[in-house]
């Protein structure tokens, strides 16, 4: 989006389109293929279409897959942009300002995805917290969504801690809401909470861990950390380690710090040295991987509801495997045995144990459908 030109010079037959116009891409087949029967050269053609589109206007709401027969699950993009100004962040200066779908098209689209049949959708911006139109903020549209439409259950992508306020647990206590919410808490130590410029510490994450665990019981709570932040001193990061310790979260999706240009972040002083950040990242990983095991044991002897994804793939733990991959409705990959043939997409199924596959963390048996 920002520097197109380093892409350009990877290799010398690349077509670089921004993700901002992504809407272009169902409208660039039909022209190559027409430009390929005209013997055209489709570099140059293709070249040529972006260029054209080049400093144009792009709706960042227009791309609208229209075929799903290949997912098990739909992205429905409501959001994008960010207000934020965060000092380690470069979305803002390749999104711009926070911008949002009509609530109205938004209602149009999600009937669109439950009339084709899929049984989950994902809700995706940039920022959902940030969500606004015609008056109405996520929490709204949550719960809008739920009453305009039948049997489909909706996934949140991601959610800033210090907007999950009664409102929100209000829509996120719904049923058909999937017991699923990451948390971009980025560290536990205020000090680097400031310097990283976020609006909310540690106080506020355990507040919004608590309230989601109050609204769904055991919801999957996903993390991302950035470890190494410029300045972060070892209690710092002991005081990070501590907020993970406290709310316990089912993954970490853990990043060392990567200084990105134009941002206040980049020039910061003083710079923690690679090894330590990469050691400290090495830690959070541990943490996290024992964060999914304890969350997935609690799962055993009960029933999910699960999405199927595919067939999983034979290994030495799954030899000529003849069960399916599946996500649950708290987001654990479960393989699943004894799906009858013309089972549907969304089932549920019995958590017999723990999986020791690379891919899937419980091993489950069929019920029954639930579509």
């Amino acid at each position: 989006e920002l520097d197109p030109q380093a892409l350009h010079d990877l290799a010398p037959r690349l077509v670089v389109i921004p993700g901002s116009r992504k809407g272009d891409l169902p409208g660039l087949a039909p022209h190559l293929c027409a430009a390929s029967a005209e013997g055209l050269d489709l570099l140059e053609e293709a070249r040529r279409l972006n260029d054209l589109a080049v400093g144009r206007e792009s709706d960042p709401f227009a791309f609208v897959p229209g075929d799903f027969r290949f997912r098990s699950r739909a992205a429905l993009k409501i959001q994008d942009g960010c207000d934020n100004r965060c000092s380690y962040c470069r979305v803002c200066l390749a999104r711009g300002k926070a911008v949002s779908l009509d609530p109205s098209e938004i209602i149009n689209r999600a009937r669109i995805i439950v009339v084709s049949g899929i049984p989950e959708i994902v809700l995706t911006g940039v920022n959902l917290s940030q969500y606004s139109s015609g008056g109405l903020r996520f929490p709204g549209l949550l719960q809008l969504l739920c009453k305009e439409t039948d049997s489909v259950a909706f996934r949140i992508s991601s959610y800033e801690p210090d907007k999950i306020d009664e409102a929100f647990l209000a829509a996120f206590a719904n049923p058909r809401v999937r017991p699923h919410l990451h948390l971009p808490v980025q560290s536990g130590s205020d000090t680097i909470l400031g310097a990283m410029g976020r609006s909310y510490r540690r106080n506020h994450v355990i507040a919004a861990v608590a309230g989601a665990r109050a609204a769904k019981g055991d919801p999957f709570i996903g993390v991302d950390i950035i470890s190494g932040f410029p300045g972060e001193t070892d209690d710092d990061f002991s005081a990070t380690i501590d907020l993970l310790k406290q709310i316990d979260p089912a993954w970490i999706h853990a990043f060392v710090f990567s200084p990105r240009p134009g941002t206040k972040a980049f020039s910061m002083k003083p710079r923690i040295p690679e090894r330590v950040a990469v050691a400290r990242s090495q830690t959070l990983a541990v943490l996290a991987e024992a964060g999914k095991q304890r969350f997935a044991a609690r799962r055993i002897g009960t029933v999910l509801e699960a999405v199927a994804e595919g067939p999983v793939p034979a290994n030495d733990n799954f030899p000529a495997s003849k069960m399916l991959t599946a996500v649950s409705a708290d987001f654990l990959r479960l393989a699943v045995r004894g799906v009858p043939p013309g089972a549907g997409t969304s089932f549920r199924c019995l958590v017999t144990g723990p999986s020791f596959d690379s891919i899937n963390d419980l091993i489950s048996d069929y019920s029954c459908d639930t579509l």
